[in-house]
């Protein structure tokens, strides 16, 4: 948003120096990125008038001399008045330019009608020396997109009053309602439109201030009409928009929304294909401008135009937001509407409007304004306990400040029913549609007495929450684990591609964003395995061979109706399975490594009854091995298949994890018991398994441990065969099982007893027989 030192000074009093302000806006939340001192340099232009036009020279009357002008081609007549700069021979000059003066970088002679007499000075109408501010606004300040908006907060600091243009217009009869018709088919889009005509209006260049005022803040002057429409929008944040009448169908106003696939060609000449979310603005047969955005080409004011409807409306942010984002069209407008604008100014605005158009291009305003206001929108009321402001702010502030800063701020203020004053009843005015809540509130009170402002207090009191955030100490004890395994932690976007090449082998429904930023941003993740892969390929095509990473992250799953985010942890690995040193030879990353961290992980957080299940995956090669608790998927993990990595140019073996942390959490023992070293020994016995190739060892296990008692306190494979010493179609499972009690040495008798029937189940369970 940019505005101008002179022009703030027309709607409130304030001393500050224009770099003074710049910091005070700032401490107010109004960042000033820039601001930039202009100083006029008009060369002593004056307002003459053209006395005779021959063989290519205009004589000027300046008031105190006649000048010869060449006028290059310029369509000039006698009794016109023009800008000249004197030239260095007496009594010659030149006709100056917009770009001369430095108002804007037209090279057009400036034709400046009757509005000054000849003789005046340029140096007194424009300002010899202005500021113009660059100022970054927060997306909540809308009513910031304005100088009025600026302007109240400076009132708000100073105490100074704010000063609202007066309007006073000349209207005549018959009606506007005679002359134009509104209908809104579409309230929620636009729940209030208003219109209003002016008859016989003359279209000519905006006088010397406007285009000066308006090229400083970055807007091109067009006419005295267009020009005004933008002016008062940057005056009061309200956008208008201006119809040549004549070309308004039906002398009618229909607001709807478009209807999928109509086309609509905007001012700027380019077409669009629409939604059907769009508002659209309609005469009695075509649309007309798209509501909030962009006017049409069909309805613009041209140098013909004579007769005018004024249109100003309020639309519902929701939808000019997502209309301009997906025509990928940004404007003075829609920065505005998509933000939120003062409902209940509309009148106001467009009195504003009219008055300004009947001092510049004359004509007549027909009595009233059509004003269609199908959903009203009321002010919030909201209370304000002092105590409060107290408690958040540190430090006492005097009621009667309070209501001194929210009063400026636009707010209507009024002390409680309480005899002690203990509550103020606040309504937050429609321009300000982020004062919701009473912190709101409080935050307005500390930015406007100032944060520096606010008085140290030396024992301000607390209350600590003693409950731990269970879910941030997952996180955060996960983080160390990986980190403290030789993980690097990566952050990418939940959007991805839709062309991603990982999708084209999931085997799911993917949830696409009605609006998406770009192609690259359409396709909410329903795995964090195509981030993952990414990461992988980045850093390979970058000389990274050994890489481990990890995310935790949001993916979105979808069965085409209910949508479900969950929250996930996914690690990749590639490369060596140790760094490089002499004391050891190095060997690939493998399978078990990445099932001994997973396990590890398992068990840093006391996890019981985990459980490893083959399972095919839609991105692994076979072995991929499922975590399972009782019923529930934790995760998965194993190699990437090489068809997949391929499509990425990944020319090496790629491990890959991700695990379900919504089904992780409610299992985790938090609760740490400490437990003694055992005083007893523990024994040691081995078997061997004959058992059929597609039994596994994680089935094994469970049934040893189910048998084994109490007294089995640790299981393990240490070996698997296959090969002449056993029958085809079998292998060997060799497992090593430690028993051992907390108050006794145990007996041969009791070992024995418990082998013995881990021998039998097994054998029952899967036909094993034990290798000799």
């Amino acid at each position: 948003m940019k505005v101008t030192y002179q022009w703030l000074r027309e709607f409130v009093d304030f001393d500050f120096t224009p770099a003074e302000l710049a910091d005070r806006l700032t401490m107010l939340g109004l960042e000033v990125d820039s601001f930039e001192t202009i100083h006029g340099d008009y060369r002593g232009a004056t307002v003459g008038e053209v006395i005779s036009v021959a063989n290519g020279e205009a004589v000027v009357d300046t008031g105190g001399e006649k000048l010869r002008c060449e006028i290059a081609g310029a369509k000039i007549g006698a009794g016109e008045r023009v800008v000249v700069i004197p030239g260095e021979k007496s009594g010659h000059g030149s006709l100056a330019t917009y770009s001369d003066l430095g108002i804007s970088e037209d090279e057009s002679p400036i034709f400046i009608g009757d509005a000054y007499p000849v003789g005046t000075a340029v140096s007194s109408i424009l300002p010899e020396e202005d500021t113009v501010y660059d100022i970054d606004l927060t997306p909540n300040r809308a009513d910031c997109f304005s100088v009025m908006g600026i302007a109240r907060e400076i009132s708000a600091i100073t105490g100074n009053e704010l000063k609202i243009p007066e309007i006073q217009l000349k209207e005549a009869d018959p009606p506007a309602s005679e002359f134009i018709k509104v209908e809104i088919e579409t309230p929620e889009g636009c729940p209030r439109y208003a219109g209003r005509v002016l008859r016989g209006v003359q279209i000519q260049p905006s006088p010397l201030w406007m285009h000066d005022r308006l090229y400083k803040i970055g807007l091109r002057a067009i006419n005295n009409v267009v020009d005004v429409t933008n002016y008062v929008m940057m005056e009061t944040g309200h956008p208008l928009h201006a119809f040549d009448y004549s070309l308004i169908a039906g002398h009618k106003i229909v607001v709807r929304l478009s209807k999928h696939g109509e086309r609509f060609v905007t001012l700027d000449g380019k077409g669009h294909t629409l939604d059907d979310q769009t508002v659209l603005i309609c005469d009695a047969v075509r649309p007309v401008a798209l509501g909030g955005i962009m006017g049409g080409l069909n309805s613009e004011v041209r140098d013909t135009t004579r007769d005018l409807l004024l249109e100003c409306a309020y639309f519902e942010p929701r939808y000019i937001r997502r209309s301009a984002s997906r025509l990928g069209i940004a404007t003075e407008s829609s920065i505005r509407f998509s933000r939120g604008v003062d409902p209940n100014d509309t009148l106001r605005v467009i009195d504003r409007t009219a008055q300004l158009i009947q001092q510049l291009a004359g004509g007549t305003v027909q009595r009233g304004a059509v004003d269609a206001y199908v959903r009203k929108i009321f002010p919030v009321s909201i209370t304000l306990r002092t105590k409060r402001v107290e408690q958040v702010l540190g430090a006492q502030v005097p009621v009667e400040r309070i209501q001194q800063v929210l009063s400026r701020l636009g707010c209507q203020v009024s002390g409680s029913d309480s005899a002690a004053g203990e509550e103020i009843h606040v309504v937050a005015p429609t321009f300000r549609p982020d004062l919701t809540r009473e912190i709101d509130l409080i935050e307005e009170i500390a930015r406007v007495i100032g944060y520096d402002q606010v008085p140290e207090k030396p024992d301000t009191a607390f209350t600590i929450d003693p409950r731990v955030n269970r879910k941030e100490q997952f996180l955060n004890q996960a983080r160390n684990y990986w980190i403290g395994n030789g993980f690097f932690e990566a952050v990418s976007n939940s959007m991805i591609p839709s062309g991603d090449v990982s999708l084209g082998a999931y085997p799911g429904k993917t949830l696409r964003l009605l609006n998406p930023l770009s192609e690259d941003m359409a396709i909410l993740r329903p795995s964090l395995v195509p981030s993952l892969l990414r990461m992988a390929q980045y850093n390979l095509f970058r000389q990274q061979e050994n890489i481990r990473l990890f995310e935790i992250g949001s993916v979105f799953l979808t069965d085409g109706e209910a949508h479900e985010e969950q929250l996930h942890l996914g690690g990749v690995a590639i490369g060596d399975a140790l760094p490089e040193h002499w004391s050891y030879s190095n060997r690939p990353l493998s399978f078990y490594d990445l099932k001994g961290l997973l396990e590890g992980f398992v068990q840093a957080f006391k996890l019981e009854d985990v459980n490893f299940r083959e399972e095919p995956h839609w991105a692994l090669h076979e072995p991929a091995v499922a975590l399972i608790s009782g019923e529930k998927k934790l995760g998965i993990f194993g190699p990437v298949r090489t068809d997949l990595l391929q499509k990425y140019d990944i020319p090496l073996s790629v491990f890959i994890f991700e695990l379900n942390l919504n089904e992780f959490l409610p299992i985790i023992k938090w609760e740490r018991f400490l437990k003694p070293i055992p005083r007893f020994p523990w024994v040691r016995r081995d078997l061997a398994f004959v058992v059929d190739l597609n039994v596994s060892g994680g089935s094994l296990l469970e049934e040893v441990k189910k048998w084994g008692g109490t007294i089995l306190r640790e299981i393990n494979i240490f070996d698997v065969y296959t090969g002449k010493q056993v029958p085809a179609g079998k292998k060997s499972i060799a497992v090593a099982m430690k028993f051992q009690a907390d108050d006794r040495t145990l007996t041969e008798e009791e070992i024995s007893e418990a082998v013995q029937r881990i021998i039998e189940k097994v054998k029952a369970k899967f036909g094993a027989e034990l290798r000799q």
